[in-house]
This record gives structure tokens, sequence and C-alpha cells, in this order.
């Protein structure tokens, strides 16, 4: 959820995800980003409160938003818990707003 963006298009605001495998499911973290026109790019460190809430996570997107739908790319690196090392995974999503 977009909070705010900035008279330079500086982006604040929230991302939760609903996905039923992903341990925190459908907690809201901060993100930030950039907004210029109809693209967007922001970013997600799935913890909160000097780690309060830790999920090993950070995520980002870039897109654009065309006809009340947001079109993004997106990267997620996390550490995988048998082998410490760093994965990043790619994807596509569509958003819409509510």
């Amino acid at each position: 959820m977009i909070q705010s963006i900035g008279p330079g298009g500086s982006l604040t605001g929230t991302y939760s995800s609903s996905q039923p495998d992903y341990k925190c499911r459908n907690v809201a973290f901060p993100v930030v980003g950039w907004v210029d026109g109809d693209r967007i790019s922001y970013t997600m460190r799935a913890s909160t409160n000097g780690g309060a809430i830790e999920c090993g996570t950070i995520t980002s997107w870039t897109g654009y938003v065309q006809d009340g739908r947001l079109y993004a790319e997106w990267s997620l690196v996390y550490v995988d818990t048998e082998t410490y090392r760093s994965v990043l995974t790619r994807g596509t999503d569509i958003y819409r707003s509510k």
C-alpha cells in the first residue's frame, strides 16, 4: 500500500505477502522507492522494529502502472536454511488496486 509520494517522486508505504508458505504471511513491512510518471520501483526488507520480526528476505519490484494495474518484475533474495547460501529468485506479477 502506497502511503505517500513526495514531490521528487520518493515513495513510502507497506507490503505484505499472502503466500501460504511464507513464514511472515500477512505481516506488513515498510517499503521505499521511486515513482517517475507511470514507472515505479520499490524495495522491502522483511524485518521490523530492529529485527523483532525477522523473515530473512529482501525483495525489489520494478514496473509500470497502466489501466489501474501495476505490472512488475520482482527479485527476492533469501538465505537457504540448508546450505546457508544466498538464493536469488525472480518473477513477474500483476497487481490491481482494491
